[in-house]
């Protein structure tokens, strides 16, 4: 029998993603939930730092368990930071609406290594501010496209790495 996608992930947000009666998302404790909620971040190491309605962040630590044999930031963390901050940015963005997400799925990306990132990385995305806006406005429901990229910096503020992420999203009318 095959695997199923888990179709109730975003309900664990509902009480901090606000409400109809205008109580704004609390951020902070969605950043707090977040970090429960991915088991591979949790095994490698990186944190979500950050969510909001225009952007997420994520930190790869300084820990020499990120690098690869060369001693500079693996891409494949990087890669994971880039993923994770996307979905911040998601959360964020769609926080209104969260606890009707039926689909949110990475289907493609790309990614360039701009150089080699050592110490601390962050990973800033963001998301196309048009669709998010059509979405919240009730002019795109159902099954839609959705662009994010993100950026990674080292802690002098030089980008490292930038990718862009193409998903694809599934938010019934209400």
């Amino acid at each position: 029998m095959g695997q199923q996608l888990k179709q109730d992930v975003f309900e664990g947000f509902a009480p901090y993603a606000g409400s109809p009666d205008g109580t704004g998302p609390d951020y902070r404790k969605m950043c707090e939930h977040a970090n429960t909620m991915v088991p591979f971040s949790n095994h490698v190491g990186t944190r979500m730092v950050e969510i909001g309605p225009e952007r997420g962040v994520v930190e790869i630590p300084a820990d020499e368990r990120m690098n690869n044999h060369m001693g500079s930031v693996h891409a494949g963390a990087q890669f994971l930071a880039a993923e994770l901050a996307g979905a911040m940015a998601f959360g964020g963005a769609f926080a209104p609406v969260i606890t009707r997400v039926k689909l949110f799925i990475l289907r493609d990306s790309t990614s360039k290594f701009l150089k080699p990132g050592f110490g601390r990385l962050r990973a800033i995305a963001t998301l196309d501010p048009r669709t998010v806006a059509d979405v919240l406005a009730g002019r795109v429901s159902g099954k839609f496209d959705l662009d994010g990229k993100a950026w990674l910096h080292d802690d002098d503020d030089v980008a490292v790495a930038k990718f862009s992420l193409d998903y694809v999203v599934d938010i019934p009318a209400a």
